[in-house]
Order: structure tokens, then C-alpha cells, then sequence
């Protein structure tokens, strides 16, 4: 517990002094039966995420489930990010999305009659921290603290 509210305190400090990031959704993509809403990966949010990885990385305590399994077959940046950070996509194998569902299978879904893919663009207001699932889905929100400042 004293971890974790060492995480949030970070977090909310992190917040208080980073503006918000407007991010344009580019695509729909799926892979691995995963089907998201896939952004450019503007500078103000690459940098957000390297301070606040920068703040919690001391905190953290091994490796993320399911990273774990991949470092045998990992190589280059994908394994040094997860021999140091415990996840892979740090810094530039940062891949910012909107995971809109998982499907059992993994055939190919048509994205005719699903809405403009630019509808999915928004300004990200808020920093939070959300338990994790199986597969890496956010399935309890742990803290949110809003992004004080005017995008950039």
C-alpha cells in the first residue's frame, strides 16, 4: 500500500505541472485479436511519458505479467526496455491507443460503418494509474489527477 501511494503521489505531481496533450487518432488497428484506435505520438505526451516513467520506475518491483514470457525471444530496444523498465513499449516502442475491444479470434474486422477514425481524437486531460487485467486491460482505476495546463 505504501508503494502505491508513493506511485500516486508521483503521479499527481507529475500532473500538476504537465499541460494537456491533444492526440489525433490516425487508424484503426488490430493485432493479436486486439482491435484499437491507433494516435500520433505528439512530443508533449513522449515527454510526459518519460517523466512519469522516470518518477515510478524506482518503484516498480520486477517485471510486468506477460513481459516476463517475451524476454527470451526479445531482442535490441524491446529487451533492454523490459530488462529496465519492465515493459516494452517505452520511450520510442511507445505506441499510444484506445483499445476498443479483444476478440477471441483473430480475423480480420471490417471498419466499414464504424464511425471516422478522427472521432477518436481528443485532448488527453488526465493522468491515472489503473489495475491491470490478464491481458493488460484496465479494469480498476487506482487514481486520476487532472493535466493542469493548456495544450501544447
Amino acid at each position: 500500500m505504501r508503494r502505491l501511494c508513493c506511485v500516486l503521489r508521483q503521479l499527481q505531481i507529475i500532473a500538476s505541472h504537465a499541460a494537456l496533450v491533444p492526440l489525433e487518432a490516425v487508424r484503426y488497428n488490430q493485432a493479436f485479436g486486439y482491435f484499437d484506435a491507433a494516435y500520433t505520438r505528439p512530443p508533449a505526451l513522449s515527454q510526459l511519458q518519460a517523466q512519469v516513467v522516470a518518477a515510478v520506475n524506482p518503484l516498480r518491483r520486477g517485471i510486468r505479467p506477460g513481459e516476463a514470457e517475451f524476454l527470451p525471444t526479445a531482442s535490441g530496444l524491446k529487451r533492454q526496455n523490459i530488462e529496465q523498465f519492465g515493459y516494452r513499449g517505452v520511450g520510442e516502442l511507445f505506441r499510444p491507443h484506445l483499445t476498443l475491444t479483444r476478440f477471441t479470434d483473430q480475423r480480420p474486422i471490417a471498419t466499414d460503418g464504424l464511425p471516422p477514425i478522427a472521432d477518436f481524437s481528443g485532448t488527453f486531460n488526465r493522468l491515472a494509474l489503473y489495475e491491470t487485467g490478464e491481458h493488460g486491460t484496465c479494469i480498476r482505476e487506482l487514481g486520476a489527477f487532472p493535466l493542469s495546463g493548456e495544450p501544447r
